[in-house]
Protein backbone atom coordinates (compact mmCIF):
# COMPACT_ATOMS: atom_id res chain seq x y z
CA UNK A 1 0.00 0.00 0.00
CA UNK A 2 1.46 3.39 -1.02
CA UNK A 3 1.44 6.54 1.09
CA UNK A 4 -1.56 8.12 -0.67
CA UNK A 5 -3.67 5.02 -0.09
CA UNK A 6 -2.77 5.04 3.60
CA UNK A 7 -3.74 8.73 3.80
CA UNK A 8 -7.12 8.00 2.17
CA UNK A 9 -7.75 5.26 4.73
CA UNK A 10 -6.92 7.58 7.64
CA UNK A 11 -9.09 10.41 6.26
CA UNK A 12 -11.97 7.98 5.76
CA UNK A 13 -11.73 6.90 9.37
CA UNK A 14 -11.78 10.52 10.53
CA UNK A 15 -14.80 11.39 8.39
CA UNK A 16 -16.72 8.41 9.64
CA UNK A 17 -15.95 9.29 13.26
CA UNK A 18 -17.28 12.84 12.69
CA UNK A 19 -20.59 11.40 11.47
CA UNK A 20 -21.31 9.74 14.82
CA UNK A 21 -20.14 6.30 13.78
CA UNK A 22 -18.91 3.99 16.55
CA UNK A 23 -15.18 4.22 15.82
CA UNK A 24 -14.46 1.11 17.92
CA UNK A 25 -16.89 -0.89 15.81
CA UNK A 26 -15.34 0.50 12.65
CA UNK A 27 -11.83 -0.48 13.74
CA UNK A 28 -13.06 -3.99 14.52
CA UNK A 29 -14.40 -4.26 10.99
CA UNK A 30 -11.18 -3.10 9.32
CA UNK A 31 -9.44 -6.16 7.92
CA UNK A 32 -6.20 -7.14 9.66
CA UNK A 33 -4.25 -6.87 6.41
CA UNK A 34 -5.39 -3.25 6.00
CA UNK A 35 -4.33 -2.51 9.56
CA UNK A 36 -0.88 -3.95 8.95
CA UNK A 37 -0.45 -1.99 5.74
CA UNK A 38 -1.53 1.20 7.51
CA UNK A 39 1.56 0.98 9.73
CA UNK A 40 4.42 3.25 8.63
CA UNK A 41 7.30 1.64 6.70
CA UNK A 42 5.34 -1.62 6.36
CA UNK A 43 4.21 -3.50 3.24
CA UNK A 44 2.34 -6.80 3.64
CA UNK A 45 0.77 -9.43 1.43
CA UNK A 46 -1.34 -12.40 2.48
CA UNK A 47 0.02 -15.86 1.70
CA UNK A 48 -1.26 -19.40 2.20
CA UNK A 49 -1.67 -20.04 5.89
CA UNK A 50 0.16 -22.80 7.72
CA UNK A 51 -0.17 -25.14 10.69
CA UNK A 52 -3.65 -24.22 11.85
CA UNK A 53 -3.25 -20.44 12.07
CA UNK A 54 -6.17 -18.34 10.86
CA UNK A 55 -4.14 -16.24 8.40
CA UNK A 56 -0.51 -15.74 7.37
CA UNK A 57 1.23 -12.62 6.04
CA UNK A 58 4.58 -11.93 4.43
CA UNK A 59 5.77 -8.50 5.54
CA UNK A 60 8.63 -6.21 4.63
CA UNK A 61 9.50 -3.38 6.99
CA UNK A 62 11.87 -0.54 6.09
CA UNK A 63 14.66 -0.28 8.65
CA UNK A 64 17.60 2.12 8.93
CA UNK A 65 20.95 0.40 8.51
CA UNK A 66 22.15 2.60 11.38
CA UNK A 67 19.45 3.31 13.96
CA UNK A 68 21.54 6.22 15.25
CA UNK A 69 21.17 7.77 11.78
CA UNK A 70 17.54 7.03 10.84
CA UNK A 71 17.66 9.30 7.79
CA UNK A 72 20.59 7.38 6.30
CA UNK A 73 20.73 4.14 4.30
CA UNK A 74 17.69 1.87 4.54
CA UNK A 75 17.00 -1.82 3.98
CA UNK A 76 13.91 -4.04 3.96
CA UNK A 77 13.60 -6.67 6.68
CA UNK A 78 11.49 -9.76 6.01
CA UNK A 79 8.86 -10.84 8.56
CA UNK A 80 6.30 -13.66 8.57
CA UNK A 81 3.22 -13.12 10.72
CA UNK A 82 0.96 -16.05 11.61
CA UNK A 83 -2.28 -14.53 12.87
CA UNK A 84 -5.06 -15.98 15.03
CA UNK A 85 -6.67 -13.03 16.83
CA UNK A 86 -5.61 -9.49 17.74
CA UNK A 87 -6.68 -10.04 21.34
CA UNK A 88 -4.28 -12.97 21.82
CA UNK A 89 -0.62 -12.72 22.89
CA UNK A 90 2.24 -12.60 20.40
CA UNK A 91 5.20 -14.99 20.32
CA UNK A 92 8.18 -13.26 18.72
CA UNK A 93 10.91 -15.30 17.04
CA UNK A 94 13.97 -13.04 16.95
CA UNK A 95 15.69 -15.32 14.49
CA UNK A 96 19.44 -15.55 14.15
CA UNK A 97 18.92 -16.60 10.54
CA UNK A 98 16.34 -16.29 7.75
CA UNK A 99 12.75 -17.27 8.50
CA UNK A 100 9.78 -18.63 6.58
CA UNK A 101 6.10 -18.90 7.42
CA UNK A 102 6.90 -22.34 8.88
CA UNK A 103 9.47 -20.98 11.37
CA UNK A 104 7.12 -21.14 14.35
CA UNK A 105 8.10 -21.52 18.01
CA UNK A 106 6.49 -24.37 19.91
CA UNK A 107 4.75 -22.22 22.54
CA UNK A 108 2.79 -20.45 19.79
CA UNK A 109 1.51 -23.83 18.64
CA UNK A 110 0.78 -25.08 22.15
CA UNK A 111 -1.10 -21.96 23.24
CA UNK A 112 -2.52 -21.09 19.79
CA UNK A 113 -1.30 -17.50 20.01
CA UNK A 114 -0.17 -15.21 17.23
CA UNK A 115 3.40 -15.67 16.00
CA UNK A 116 5.88 -13.35 14.32
CA UNK A 117 9.20 -14.53 12.85
CA UNK A 118 11.80 -11.89 11.97
CA UNK A 119 14.74 -12.49 9.65
CA UNK A 120 17.97 -11.21 11.19
CA UNK A 121 19.55 -8.23 9.46
CA UNK A 122 22.11 -9.12 6.77
CA UNK A 123 20.58 -12.58 6.23
CA UNK A 124 18.78 -13.59 3.02
CA UNK A 125 15.68 -11.45 2.68
CA UNK A 126 17.09 -8.65 4.84
CA UNK A 127 20.40 -7.62 3.25
CA UNK A 128 21.26 -3.93 2.77
CA UNK A 129 22.74 -2.87 -0.55
CA UNK A 130 25.53 -1.95 -0.46
CA UNK A 131 26.60 -3.97 2.58
CA UNK A 132 28.41 -2.03 5.30
CA UNK A 133 29.50 -4.67 7.82
CA UNK A 134 30.13 -2.26 10.69
CA UNK A 135 26.36 -2.01 11.30
CA UNK A 136 25.90 -5.73 11.82
CA UNK A 137 25.90 -5.60 15.62
CA UNK A 138 23.72 -6.99 18.40
CA UNK A 139 22.66 -3.47 19.36
CA UNK A 140 21.52 -2.56 15.83
CA UNK A 141 19.70 -5.89 15.57
CA UNK A 142 17.95 -5.24 18.90
CA UNK A 143 16.87 -1.86 17.57
CA UNK A 144 15.31 -3.61 14.55
CA UNK A 145 13.20 -5.73 16.86
CA UNK A 146 12.30 -2.76 19.03
CA UNK A 147 10.89 -0.88 16.04
CA UNK A 148 8.90 -3.95 14.98
CA UNK A 149 7.43 -4.53 18.43
CA UNK A 150 6.59 -0.84 18.88
CA UNK A 151 4.71 -0.74 15.58
CA UNK A 152 2.83 -4.00 15.88
CA UNK A 153 1.76 -3.47 19.48
CA UNK A 154 -0.68 -0.96 17.97
CA UNK A 155 -2.47 -4.00 16.52
CA UNK A 156 -1.54 -6.67 19.08
CA UNK A 157 -1.64 -4.93 22.48
CA UNK A 158 -1.48 -8.11 24.57
CA UNK A 159 1.51 -9.82 26.13
CA UNK A 160 4.54 -10.40 23.92
CA UNK A 161 6.99 -13.23 24.60
CA UNK A 162 10.19 -13.75 22.63
CA UNK A 163 11.57 -17.20 22.03
CA UNK A 164 14.36 -18.80 20.04
CA UNK A 165 16.86 -21.62 19.86
CA UNK A 166 20.66 -21.30 19.76
CA UNK A 167 21.63 -18.07 17.93
CA UNK A 168 17.96 -17.09 17.75
CA UNK A 169 17.69 -17.43 21.52
CA UNK A 170 20.85 -15.40 21.97
CA UNK A 171 19.33 -12.75 19.69
CA UNK A 172 16.26 -12.68 21.98
CA UNK A 173 18.52 -12.16 25.00
CA UNK A 174 20.29 -9.27 23.25
CA UNK A 175 16.93 -7.67 22.41
CA UNK A 176 15.90 -8.08 26.04
CA UNK A 177 19.16 -6.43 27.14
CA UNK A 178 18.68 -3.25 25.11
CA UNK A 179 14.86 -3.01 25.21
CA UNK A 180 13.73 -4.88 28.35
CA UNK A 181 10.13 -3.60 28.23
CA UNK A 182 9.32 -4.85 24.73
CA UNK A 183 8.38 -8.35 25.91
CA UNK A 184 7.12 -9.75 29.22
CA UNK A 185 9.42 -12.74 29.11
CA UNK A 186 11.97 -14.74 27.10
CA UNK A 187 12.07 -18.49 26.49
CA UNK A 188 15.43 -19.55 25.10
CA UNK A 189 16.67 -23.00 24.10
CA UNK A 190 20.31 -24.15 23.87
CA UNK A 191 21.64 -20.58 23.67
CA UNK A 192 25.32 -20.06 24.56
CA UNK A 193 27.15 -17.01 25.87
CA UNK A 194 30.71 -17.21 24.54
CA UNK A 195 33.55 -14.95 25.57
CA UNK A 196 36.18 -15.74 22.93
CA UNK A 197 36.40 -17.26 19.47
CA UNK A 198 38.12 -20.32 20.96
CA UNK A 199 36.07 -20.59 24.15
CA UNK A 200 37.90 -23.26 26.20
CA UNK A 201 34.71 -24.50 27.86
CA UNK A 202 33.86 -26.39 24.67
CA UNK A 203 37.19 -28.23 24.71
CA UNK A 204 36.56 -29.27 28.30
CA UNK A 205 33.04 -30.44 27.47
CA UNK A 206 34.15 -32.60 24.53
CA UNK A 207 36.90 -34.14 26.67
CA UNK A 208 34.40 -35.13 29.38
CA UNK A 209 31.05 -35.86 27.69
CA UNK A 210 29.98 -39.50 27.57
CA UNK A 211 32.36 -42.29 28.50
CA UNK A 212 36.01 -42.76 27.60
CA UNK A 213 34.97 -45.57 25.25
CA UNK A 214 32.43 -43.34 23.47
CA UNK A 215 34.87 -40.46 23.06
CA UNK A 216 37.56 -42.81 21.78
CA UNK A 217 35.12 -44.44 19.33
CA UNK A 218 34.43 -41.01 17.84
CA UNK A 219 38.14 -40.19 17.56
CA UNK A 220 38.89 -43.52 15.90
CA UNK A 221 36.09 -42.91 13.39
CA UNK A 222 37.60 -39.53 12.50
CA UNK A 223 41.01 -41.14 11.99
CA UNK A 224 39.55 -43.95 9.89
CA UNK A 225 37.95 -41.48 7.46
CA UNK A 226 41.26 -39.66 6.99
CA UNK A 227 43.31 -42.87 6.75
CA UNK A 228 40.96 -44.09 4.02
CA UNK A 229 40.72 -40.71 2.30
CA UNK A 230 41.80 -42.16 -1.07
CA UNK A 231 38.70 -44.38 -1.01
CA UNK A 232 36.35 -41.85 0.59
CA UNK A 233 37.32 -38.70 -1.32
CA UNK A 234 36.03 -39.76 -4.80
CA UNK A 235 32.67 -40.66 -3.25
CA UNK A 236 32.58 -37.37 -1.34
CA UNK A 237 33.46 -35.40 -4.46
CA UNK A 238 30.55 -37.01 -6.29
CA UNK A 239 28.31 -36.16 -3.32
CA UNK A 240 29.29 -32.48 -3.63
CA UNK A 241 28.71 -32.56 -7.37
CA UNK A 242 25.26 -34.04 -6.84
CA UNK A 243 24.41 -31.32 -4.29
CA UNK A 244 24.99 -28.77 -7.01
CA UNK A 245 25.83 -25.98 -4.54
CA UNK A 246 29.42 -25.40 -5.57
CA UNK A 247 32.55 -26.41 -3.69
CA UNK A 248 35.28 -23.94 -4.65
CA UNK A 249 37.07 -24.62 -1.35
CA UNK A 250 37.85 -28.05 -2.74
CA UNK A 251 36.45 -31.46 -1.88
CA UNK A 252 39.45 -32.48 0.23
CA UNK A 253 39.36 -29.21 2.19
CA UNK A 254 35.66 -29.65 2.97
CA UNK A 255 36.10 -33.33 3.85
CA UNK A 256 38.81 -32.55 6.40
CA UNK A 257 36.74 -29.72 7.82
CA UNK A 258 33.64 -31.82 8.42
CA UNK A 259 35.75 -34.61 9.92
CA UNK A 260 36.98 -32.05 12.46
CA UNK A 261 33.40 -30.92 13.09
CA UNK A 262 32.15 -34.46 13.68
CA UNK A 263 32.49 -34.70 17.52
CA UNK A 264 30.73 -31.36 18.13
CA UNK A 265 27.90 -32.23 15.75
CA UNK A 266 27.62 -35.79 17.05
CA UNK A 267 26.81 -34.63 20.57
CA UNK A 268 24.82 -31.55 19.51
CA UNK A 269 22.48 -33.11 16.99
CA UNK A 270 22.82 -36.87 17.35
CA UNK A 271 21.29 -39.33 19.78
CA UNK A 272 24.59 -40.09 21.51
CA UNK A 273 24.59 -43.74 20.39
CA UNK A 274 28.11 -44.65 19.23
CA UNK A 275 27.04 -48.19 18.29
CA UNK A 276 25.90 -46.79 14.93
CA UNK A 277 29.45 -45.59 14.12
CA UNK A 278 31.12 -47.99 11.64
CA UNK A 279 34.43 -49.56 12.62
CA UNK A 280 37.66 -49.33 10.65
CA UNK A 281 36.80 -52.36 8.49
CA UNK A 282 33.66 -50.76 7.03
CA UNK A 283 33.67 -49.93 3.30
CA UNK A 284 34.23 -46.32 2.23
CA UNK A 285 30.59 -45.78 1.26
CA UNK A 286 29.39 -46.82 4.71
CA UNK A 287 31.97 -44.59 6.41
CA UNK A 288 30.99 -41.58 4.31
CA UNK A 289 27.28 -42.19 4.86
CA UNK A 290 27.83 -42.27 8.63
CA UNK A 291 29.82 -39.03 8.45
CA UNK A 292 27.26 -37.19 6.32
CA UNK A 293 24.38 -38.32 8.51
CA UNK A 294 25.93 -36.17 11.23
CA UNK A 295 27.67 -33.36 9.29
CA UNK A 296 26.25 -32.85 5.80
CA UNK A 297 28.79 -30.19 4.78
CA UNK A 298 26.18 -27.68 3.55
CA UNK A 299 27.87 -24.76 5.34
CA UNK A 300 31.09 -25.31 3.39
CA UNK A 301 29.57 -25.33 -0.08
CA UNK A 302 29.62 -22.06 -1.99
CA UNK A 303 25.89 -21.58 -1.42
CA UNK A 304 26.13 -22.42 2.26
CA UNK A 305 29.15 -20.20 2.80
CA UNK A 306 27.31 -17.29 1.18
CA UNK A 307 24.23 -17.95 3.32
CA UNK A 308 26.12 -18.06 6.63
CA UNK A 309 28.81 -15.42 6.04
CA UNK A 310 26.99 -12.74 8.06
CA UNK A 311 26.61 -15.23 10.93
CA UNK A 312 30.34 -15.89 10.92
CA UNK A 313 30.95 -12.15 10.87
CA UNK A 314 29.11 -11.73 14.16
CA UNK A 315 30.66 -14.85 15.66
CA UNK A 316 34.11 -13.40 15.07
CA UNK A 317 33.34 -9.79 16.02
CA UNK A 318 30.97 -10.03 19.01
CA UNK A 319 29.42 -13.42 19.76
CA UNK A 320 32.37 -15.80 20.06
CA UNK A 321 32.69 -19.43 18.96
CA UNK A 322 34.56 -22.70 19.50
CA UNK A 323 37.82 -24.04 18.12
CA UNK A 324 38.28 -27.19 16.07
CA UNK A 325 40.16 -29.85 18.05
CA UNK A 326 42.98 -31.23 15.90
CA UNK A 327 45.54 -32.72 18.28
CA UNK A 328 44.59 -36.36 17.65
CA UNK A 329 44.43 -35.84 13.87
CA UNK A 330 47.38 -33.59 13.02
CA UNK A 331 49.40 -36.47 11.54
CA UNK A 332 46.55 -37.13 9.07
CA UNK A 333 45.55 -33.60 7.99
CA UNK A 334 46.80 -32.80 4.50
CA UNK A 335 45.02 -29.61 3.42
CA UNK A 336 44.13 -27.82 6.64
CA UNK A 337 46.67 -25.91 8.69
CA UNK A 338 45.49 -24.24 11.93
CA UNK A 339 41.84 -24.57 10.77
CA UNK A 340 39.34 -21.99 11.98
CA UNK A 341 35.80 -20.95 11.03
CA UNK A 342 37.04 -17.38 10.69
CA UNK A 343 37.89 -18.07 7.06
CA UNK A 344 34.14 -18.04 6.33
CA UNK A 345 33.67 -14.51 7.70
CA UNK A 346 33.66 -11.50 5.35
CA UNK A 347 36.57 -9.05 5.75
CA UNK A 348 38.82 -11.95 6.82
CA UNK A 349 41.78 -11.74 7.64
CA UNK A 350 41.38 -8.25 9.15
CA UNK A 351 38.39 -9.07 11.32
CA UNK A 352 38.75 -8.32 15.07
CA UNK A 353 36.86 -9.86 17.99
CA UNK A 354 35.61 -7.66 20.85
CA UNK A 355 34.68 -9.74 23.94
CA UNK A 356 32.97 -6.81 25.70
CA UNK A 357 29.61 -7.34 23.98
CA UNK A 358 29.06 -10.80 25.51
CA UNK A 359 30.71 -9.91 28.82
CA UNK A 360 28.38 -6.93 29.20
CA UNK A 361 25.36 -9.03 28.17
CA UNK A 362 26.29 -11.72 30.69
CA UNK A 363 26.66 -9.16 33.47
CA UNK A 364 23.27 -7.61 32.66
CA UNK A 365 21.52 -10.98 32.48
CA UNK A 366 22.91 -11.97 35.86
CA UNK A 367 21.94 -8.73 37.58
CA UNK A 368 18.88 -7.46 35.67
CA UNK A 369 17.65 -10.22 33.37
CA UNK A 370 14.28 -11.10 34.88
CA UNK A 371 11.53 -13.29 33.41
CA UNK A 372 13.85 -15.47 31.34
CA UNK A 373 13.67 -19.26 31.02
CA UNK A 374 16.90 -20.95 29.86
CA UNK A 375 16.64 -24.54 28.57
CA UNK A 376 19.63 -26.78 27.81
CA UNK A 377 20.33 -30.44 27.14
CA UNK A 378 23.34 -31.73 29.03
CA UNK A 379 24.47 -33.76 26.01
CA UNK A 380 24.66 -30.60 23.89
CA UNK A 381 28.13 -28.97 23.68
CA UNK A 382 26.42 -25.55 23.57
CA UNK A 383 25.38 -26.16 27.18
CA UNK A 384 29.05 -25.73 28.13
CA UNK A 385 28.50 -22.00 27.56
CA UNK A 386 25.16 -21.86 29.35
CA UNK A 387 24.23 -18.74 31.27
CA UNK A 388 25.32 -18.95 34.90
CA UNK A 389 22.52 -17.53 37.03
CA UNK A 390 22.87 -15.68 40.31
CA UNK A 391 20.25 -14.98 42.94
CA UNK A 392 19.78 -11.42 41.67
CA UNK A 393 16.96 -12.22 39.21
CA UNK A 394 13.85 -14.38 39.05
CA UNK A 395 15.03 -16.19 35.90
CA UNK A 396 15.38 -19.97 35.86
CA UNK A 397 17.58 -22.50 34.06
CA UNK A 398 16.85 -26.16 33.31
CA UNK A 399 19.52 -28.59 32.10
CA UNK A 400 17.91 -31.87 31.05
CA UNK A 401 19.98 -35.08 31.18
CA UNK A 402 20.22 -37.06 27.97
CA UNK A 403 18.96 -34.27 25.71
CA UNK A 404 20.76 -32.59 22.82
CA UNK A 405 20.45 -29.28 20.97
CA UNK A 406 16.88 -30.01 19.87
CA UNK A 407 15.26 -30.45 23.28
CA UNK A 408 11.71 -29.19 23.71
CA UNK A 409 9.64 -28.31 26.73
CA UNK A 410 8.00 -31.74 26.73
CA UNK A 411 11.43 -33.36 27.13
CA UNK A 412 11.96 -31.69 30.51
CA UNK A 413 11.42 -33.44 33.81
CA UNK A 414 10.19 -30.05 35.07
CA UNK A 415 8.06 -29.20 32.02
CA UNK A 416 5.04 -28.28 34.14
CA UNK A 417 7.10 -25.62 35.94
CA UNK A 418 8.05 -24.11 32.58
CA UNK A 419 4.46 -24.13 31.39
CA UNK A 420 3.25 -22.50 34.61
CA UNK A 421 5.81 -19.69 34.23
CA UNK A 422 4.80 -19.07 30.63
CA UNK A 423 1.16 -18.95 31.64
CA UNK A 424 1.97 -16.32 34.26
CA UNK A 425 3.48 -14.19 31.50
CA UNK A 426 0.44 -14.73 29.29
CA UNK A 427 -1.93 -13.93 32.15
CA UNK A 428 -1.66 -10.21 31.39
CA UNK A 429 -3.59 -10.95 28.18
CA UNK A 430 -6.20 -13.09 29.90
CA UNK A 431 -5.25 -16.14 27.84
CA UNK A 432 -6.83 -19.34 29.06
CA UNK A 433 -4.66 -22.15 30.29
CA UNK A 434 -4.32 -24.36 27.23
CA UNK A 435 -2.82 -27.10 29.37
CA UNK A 436 -5.71 -27.43 31.79
CA UNK A 437 -7.57 -30.72 31.76
CA UNK A 438 -9.41 -31.01 28.49
CA UNK A 439 -13.12 -31.66 28.37
CA UNK A 440 -12.62 -34.06 25.46
CA UNK A 441 -10.11 -36.48 24.00
CA UNK A 442 -7.92 -34.98 21.31
CA UNK A 443 -4.87 -35.82 19.20
CA UNK A 444 -3.01 -32.92 17.58
CA UNK A 445 -1.04 -32.93 14.36
CA UNK A 446 2.57 -33.95 14.89
CA UNK A 447 5.19 -31.22 14.89
CA UNK A 448 7.24 -30.65 12.86
CA UNK A 449 5.55 -32.15 9.82
CA UNK A 450 7.18 -32.94 7.43
CA UNK A 451 10.01 -34.03 9.75
CA UNK A 452 13.54 -35.49 9.69
CA UNK A 453 14.06 -37.63 11.68
CA UNK A 454 12.35 -36.49 14.93
CA UNK A 455 8.82 -35.31 15.61
CA UNK A 456 6.43 -34.95 18.56
CA UNK A 457 2.80 -35.87 19.22
CA UNK A 458 0.55 -34.00 21.64
CA UNK A 459 -2.68 -35.42 23.03
CA UNK A 460 -5.24 -34.69 25.76
CA UNK A 461 -7.41 -37.01 27.83
CA UNK A 462 -10.23 -35.77 30.12
CA UNK A 463 -10.23 -38.86 32.37
CA UNK A 464 -7.77 -41.48 33.53
CA UNK A 465 -7.37 -43.82 30.58
CA UNK A 466 -5.38 -46.66 29.13
CA UNK A 467 -3.50 -44.90 26.31
CA UNK A 468 -1.84 -46.59 23.34
CA UNK A 469 0.03 -44.77 20.54
CA UNK A 470 1.26 -46.79 17.58
CA UNK A 471 3.07 -45.96 14.32
CA UNK A 472 2.08 -47.55 10.98
CA UNK A 473 3.52 -47.43 7.47
CA UNK A 474 1.46 -46.51 4.42
CA UNK A 475 0.41 -50.16 3.98
CA UNK A 476 -0.95 -50.35 7.50
CA UNK A 477 1.90 -52.40 8.90
CA UNK A 478 2.63 -51.65 12.54
CA UNK A 479 6.09 -50.09 12.91
CA UNK A 480 6.38 -49.27 16.59
CA UNK A 481 4.39 -48.89 19.81
CA UNK A 482 5.33 -45.58 21.39
CA UNK A 483 3.08 -45.77 24.42
CA UNK A 484 0.97 -48.39 26.16
CA UNK A 485 0.16 -47.40 29.74
CA UNK A 486 -2.38 -45.85 32.09
CA UNK A 487 -2.34 -42.02 32.15
CA UNK A 488 -4.17 -39.61 34.44
CA UNK A 489 -6.26 -36.79 32.94
CA UNK A 490 -4.15 -34.10 31.35
CA UNK A 491 -2.26 -32.98 28.25
CA UNK A 492 0.86 -34.87 27.17
CA UNK A 493 3.60 -34.78 24.59
CA UNK A 494 5.63 -37.72 23.31
CA UNK A 495 8.66 -37.63 20.99
CA UNK A 496 9.59 -40.10 18.26
CA UNK A 497 12.69 -40.64 16.14
CA UNK A 498 12.38 -42.26 12.70
CA UNK A 499 16.14 -42.39 12.23
CA UNK A 500 16.13 -45.98 10.96
CA UNK A 501 13.16 -45.57 8.59
CA UNK A 502 13.10 -44.47 4.93
CA UNK A 503 11.33 -41.35 3.71
CA UNK A 504 7.61 -41.70 3.17
CA UNK A 505 4.09 -41.36 4.52
CA UNK A 506 3.39 -42.80 7.96
CA UNK A 507 0.41 -42.80 10.33
CA UNK A 508 0.14 -42.47 14.09
CA UNK A 509 -2.88 -43.79 15.97
CA UNK A 510 -4.08 -42.94 19.46
CA UNK A 511 -6.44 -45.24 21.34
CA UNK A 512 -7.62 -44.22 24.82
CA UNK A 513 -9.90 -46.50 26.89
CA UNK A 514 -11.69 -44.98 29.88
CA UNK A 515 -12.12 -47.77 32.45
CA UNK A 516 -14.67 -45.73 34.42
CA UNK A 517 -17.31 -46.28 31.75
CA UNK A 518 -19.21 -49.50 31.94
CA UNK A 519 -18.29 -50.60 28.44
CA UNK A 520 -14.72 -49.33 28.56
CA UNK A 521 -15.50 -46.55 26.07
CA UNK A 522 -12.72 -46.10 23.58
CA UNK A 523 -11.47 -43.00 21.75
CA UNK A 524 -9.51 -43.65 18.56
CA UNK A 525 -7.95 -41.15 16.17
CA UNK A 526 -5.39 -41.53 13.38
CA UNK A 527 -3.35 -38.82 11.66
CA UNK A 528 -0.95 -38.80 8.73
CA UNK A 529 2.65 -37.52 8.76
CA UNK A 530 5.50 -37.23 6.25
CA UNK A 531 9.11 -38.25 6.85
CA UNK A 532 11.50 -36.47 4.45
CA UNK A 533 15.20 -37.36 4.56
Amino acid sequence: MNVSTKVILIISLLLLSQNNFDINLLEAQVDILAKINALPDVEAIEIETQDGFERTFQIDIVQPVDHYNPSGQKFEQRIYLNHNDESLPMVLLTSGYSVTERSVQEIARIYQTNHMGVTRRYMNGSIPSPVDWQYLTIEQSAADHHKIVTLFKQIYPGAWISSGRSLSGLTALCHRRFHPDDVVGVLTYSSPLMFSTTDPRFDQFLNEVGTYYERNRIKQFQRTILIKRNEVLPLFTQYLINLGLGYSLGAEFILEFIVLEYPFYFWSYGDGDVSAIPDSTAPAAELLDALLNVVDGFEYTDYGNDYFKSVYYQLYTELGYYRLITEHLEDLLVVLTNPSHIIFAPTYPNIIFNPNSMLNLNSWLQSNGNNIIYLYGNQDPWSAAAVELTNQTNSVKFVQPGQNHFLRIGDLTDSLIVFSLIEEWFAASGIQNRLEISSAYSLLQNYPNPFNPCTSFRYSIPNQSKVTIKIYDILGNEIETLLDEDKIAGTYEINWSAKQLPSGVYFYRLQAIDPSTGSGQSFVETKKMLLMK
